[in-house]
């Protein structure tokens, strides 16, 4: 077995591993699991909602069950390699996991497969981590990945300051920590219900990973530019632009996400505009993508991947919204395209007649935040 293997499996020992072997926390587990294996590329929500629903659960049970199958999903390649392929036995091999089994008769392959094996994710991601940041990083990737992200915020700066923002949560037993690299984002300590907090039913606070903040304050925007965010999704960019002085309009699909960001806007003393009129100062497109830079966060988000890059979905939407939004920039404006993705294949974007002026990738093992890519591209000049 080689180091690559290894390189996802606890390096502490679970205490409360008993608990697992109770029959209403298991059989919650395997229905829990179940559940979200029945659609897989939904696999994320339906744990969600399956977790608010069943209310036998008392609140330490739900997170044992929610440790567990995020858990056999995390390490479901892993485990399958081990033996254990079935529900109730890939339930048995992760305790044993977390138990400090190590597997030592695991045989290795070569560093491609043996790092999918231990992430979870096929070997052509791998082999697209390696091409951009060599072997050693992709390793540190990868361990990286195997773990949970942590919870990080920012104040909205048109209600406070970081400073005013930590000392309103240290009141109510919430510690945190600045977040390197950002004016206003912080880092959560522990774990905590934040919505139910004090400080964000004032609207002093937005949970956002600094990954988007480092984002949202590289555009530079000055007061009252025209900016479209174009995919907008619960707006939490969009947010945080206008709360940084900028008019902000949202074009988003999917009304529900619309009605979100609008309630959060209204939460946070903020507004934004439903529309995509044209001649903007900047448009974001913050497109659909394979998620693989929030694998820390959405385990699940494993099971949509194809085995094969080409079978890959995402690039020919990404270019086909890139081409729509790039109409509504003004003659002398810009156009970020950006993704919660570490892959290539879906991180350069091409546009005729538009030249790179910037390009920006993030790491979770380098920046301690979500994988996330940008690109600002402007018009090229005119011959």
């Amino acid at each position: 077995m080689t180091d690559y293997l290894r390189l996802t499996l606890p390096t502490e020992h679970r205490t409360d591993l008993h608990h697992f072997e109770r029959a209403f926390v298991r059989e919650h587990i395997l229905e829990a699991y179940r559940a979200a294996s029945e659609k897989p590329s939904h696999a994320a929500p339906i744990l969600s909602r399956w977790l608010r629903t069943h209310r036998s659960l008392g609140s330490k049970d739900r997170r044992r069950v929610s440790d567990a199958v995020y858990g056999m999903i995390r390490h479901g390649r892993f485990l399958n390699y081990a033996g254990f392929n079935t529900d109730e036995t890939l339930l048995r091999g992760w305790c044993q996991m977390q138990g400090g089994v190590r597997f030592e008769d695991l045989l290795a392959q070569n560093p491609v497969t043996d790092m999918g094996i231990a992430l979870g994710v096929p070997d052509w991601m791998i082999s697209d981590w390696i091409t951009q940041i060599g072997e050693k990083n992709c390793a540190a990737l990868v361990r990286s990945l195997s773990h949970r992200a942590p919870i990080q915020i920012r104040c909205s700066p048109n209600r406070c300051s970081r400073k005013e923002l930590q000392d309103r949560l240290r009141a109510e037993n919430i510690e945190t920590t600045p977040i390197p690299d950002t004016l206003f984002g912080l880092t959560v300590t522990h774990r905590c219900n934040l919505q139910a907090t004090q400080a964000y039913r004032e609207g002093l606070l937005e949970i956002q990973d600094a990954a988007s903040q480092r984002f949202c304050e590289a555009l530079g925007l000055t007061k009252n530019e025209r900016v479209l965010d174009y995919c907008a999704g619960a707006g939490g960019k969009a947010l945080f632009l206008s709360a940084l002085g900028a008019q902000i309009y949202i074009h988003e699909p999917r009304k529900k996400a619309v009605e979100e960001a609008h309630k959060r806007a209204k939460r946070c003393g903020l507004t934004i505009t439903s529309d995509a009129p044209h001649n903007m100062d900047l448009v974001i497109v913050d497109a659909p993508c394979s998620g693989t830079g929030r694998l820390r966060r959405e385990p699940a988000l494993r099971w949509r991947y194809p085995q094969s890059e080409a079978e890959l979905e995402w690039p020919t939407l990404q270019r086909q919204i890139l081409f729509k939004a790039a109409k509504h920039v003004s003659p002398n404006g810009q156009l970020a395209y950006a993704t919660c993705s570490m892959l290539s294949a879906e991180n350069n974007p091409s546009l005729v007649g538009w030249e790179v002026k910037d390009q920006i990738q993030l790491w979770p093992h380098l920046d301690d935040c979500d994988g996330f890519g940008w690109t600002i591209l402007q018009r090229e000049p005119a011959h």
